[in-house]
């Protein structure tokens, strides 16, 4: 993705995302459709965390790196009211509508000032952050910062031939001790733990999960509150993200989460047991929406854009390329593997080790991730390459 500009990445993959879905009879249009959504979706996971972090001022870097998650959250909710209350093709026209709003709106928005000054257009990129900082806003501090930070990442790793041979260079260059290596393990430990912790497998299977679970609202409205509280939830990170910091809601989120866990694992075993649970039937629906709140406040949005603040300008898109096909064959893993784990072992041993996954995520956060609120650029690569102490 690297050699194709962000704003026609983004337009083009999510126009393209719902645009074959409204032409489906057949469940092989349908699968096709849904396959090229997965496609675009996981592109789209690279270009908008880097677009946001190459925009923003260090000050609401966080904030604005959390409406990604937040957005996503309305399109959940937006799915489930429409396919709660309408059909397959009534469900789709409507996301498709979004699609196309998104496209006329966000044609009108700059280039990355980032991109403009790689591609050595330092007038588009004046203009790009004179029209993002407002008029009155002095730039010229900024595209001299921007400048010295290429020219330091250009004699790290040049720019110049093929993309693909610049790619293989970069790989060979990788060690585990540079700041890349530092970025890498501390990104796929967090995208790890926000996978494997199962929200989205919960979040997916939440109709058949309140079923199961013998609960007395319907599953349908259930999982519509669910998508109403990861909007709250969403939120709340966004007012809290720049000043709580990172660590903090990321240690709080996990924590919690493996609390709620552990709780549905008791329900789940009494229920098994044969002890009569309905006048207990709220428990599931508190836990996972507690779960599913406390996992957007944190681990949920923060490694988005976390691996946009981590990594060196000169490993951004290949390692964030990487990153994203990583976490998404992890989710592929989590959402295949958790019901066949239930119809394996049980509900209250899928949800412990989910509880234990969600521990383990507490002690990666607190001896491996660094804190990088208000932090700039420079702050942080210098804090990866001399070393950092967490706590």
């Amino acid at each position: 993705m690297w050699w194709v500009h962000y704003e026609l990445t983004l337009l083009s993959l999510i126009v393209k995302r719902r645009g074959l879905r409204l032409l489906l009879p057949l469940v092989m249009l349908l699968i096709l459709g849904r396959f090229t959504t997965g496609i675009a979706f996981g592109a789209c996971s690279v270009g908008i965390p880097l677009y946001n972090a190459e925009i923003v001022a260090d000050s609401i870097r966080g904030r604005v790196g959390v409406f990604f998650d937040l957005l996503l959250c309305f399109g959940i909710l937006w799915a489930y009211v429409w396919g709660a209350l309408t059909s397959l093709h009534a469900l789709n026209t409507a996301c498709a509508a979004v699609s196309i709003v998104f496209f006329a709106c966000f044609y009108w928005m700059p280039e990355s000032p980032v991109y403009l000054m790689l591609k050595n257009r330092p007038g588009e990129a004046e203009e790009s952050l004179r029209w993002l900082r407002g008029p009155r806003f002095d730039v010229e501090n900024e595209l001299l910062r921007l400048h010295r930070i290429i020219e330091e990442g250009k004699n790290l790793s040049p720019r110049s031939g093929d993309d693909m041979n610049t790619f293989w260079k970069q790989m060979k260059r990788f060690q585990l001790k540079s700041p890349t290596g530092k970025a890498m393990i501390i990104t796929m430990g967090l995208m790890t733990f926000q996978r494997f912790s199962g929200v989205s497998a919960l979040i997916y299977y939440s109709v058949d999960i309140f079923r199961n679970a013998g609960t007395k609202i319907s599953p349908s409205l259930a999982t519509i509150i669910v998508g109403a509280v990861q909007i709250v939830a969403s939120l709340l990170s966004s007012l809290l993200i720049d000043k709580l910091g990172r660590r903090f809601l990321l240690l709080t989120s996990e924590i919690t989460m493996a609390v709620c866990q552990f709780v549905l694992v008791f329900y789940f075993v009494f229920k098994n047991q044969g002890y009569d649970m309905q006048d207990y039937s709220w428990v599931p629906i508190v836990s996972v929406c507690t779960i599913v709140a406390i996992f957007r406040v944190g681990i949920g949005p923060i490694p988005w854009f976390m691996m946009a603040e981590l990594m060196p300008l000169e490993a951004k898109v290949w390692s964030s390329s990487f990153l994203m096909f990583y976490s998404w064959s992890c989710l592929f893993i989590v959402s295949k593997g958790f019901i066949d784990l239930v119809d394996l072992v049980g509900s209250a041993p899928t949800y412990g080790l989910l509880g234990l996954i969600c521990l383990l995520g507490t002690v990666f956060v607190t001896f491996k991730v660094p804190e990088t609120r208000n932090k700039s650029f420079e702050t942080i690569q210098s804090e990866l390459s001399i070393g950092y102490q967490p706590l």
